[in-house]
Order: C-alpha cells, then sequence, then structure tokens
C-alpha cells in the first residue's frame, strides 16, 4: 500500500491530488506497525521480546533520519515526481525481497512435512 500510494504521488496531476491520496494514509500505516511489532515479536525469544521491540523503534528511527535525508537529496535531483516514484520502486522492490524472503524461509518447513 506504500508503494501505491508512493506511485500516486508521482502520477497526481494538481497538488490537490495530495488531500485524496494522504488518506491511504490510515491504510497503510497501522497495518504496518502492527505487522511490524508483532513480526519483531515472533522472531524474538520469549526474554528479548521488549528489546526487540525497542530496537524495531530505534531502527525504524534512524531510517527516518536517513531517510529524510535521501529524499532531499532525490528531491532536489529529480523533482518530486522523480522522488516519488523513486520511492515507489523501492517499496515494492522491498516488498518482493521480503515476500521471496518469507517463502524461502518457509520452503524448509513444507520439505520437512512431505509437502514439496
Amino acid at each position: 500500500m506504500y508503494g501505491l500510494r508512493e506511485a500516486l504521488y508521482a502520477s497526481m496531476q494538481a497538488p490537490t491530488w495530495a488531500l485524496g491520496i494522504n488518506l491511504l494514509q490510515a491504510v497503510t500505516y497501522v497495518p504496518f506497525w502492527l505487522g511490524a511489532v508483532a513480526y519483531a515479536s515472533e522472531l524474538a525469544p520469549y526474554e528479548l521480546k521488549s528489546t526487540s521491540q525497542g530496537l524495531l523503534f530505534m531502527v525504524m528511527n534512524l531510517a527516518n533520519v536517513l531517510g529524510s535525508l535521501v529524499s532531499g537529496l532525490l528531491f532536489d535531483q529529480f523533482g518530486a515526481r522523480g522522488l516519488y516514484s523513486v520511492l515507489a520502486a523501492a517499496c515494492f522492490a522491498a516488498f518482493a525481497l521480503f515476500s521471496f524472503g518469507q517463502a524461502r524461509l518457509r520452503r524448509p518447513e513444507r520439505l520437512a512435512a512431505g509437502e514439496g
């Protein structure tokens, strides 16, 4: 959904479109954070669940700082349309990479169960 929102920003014809497109933030932000916290908790041993969520928060804040710097550089180089196109491509690439990794991680479980 983040990738879709960024692609819509890249293709908007008038600044007023941003108001409607930004409504997608409600659909993207909450599921992202719920999923990220649940995934960090799932990966961590019981005694380190709080620590893993703290590390997630720290990494996300570091990504915000670095992302602002990189976004500013991209905006200066390519303008708003180029910036949002790069962000959309990065979101779709990250989703593909994550999906591929998840499928690869689950493959040994299926093989052990005799499914393929």
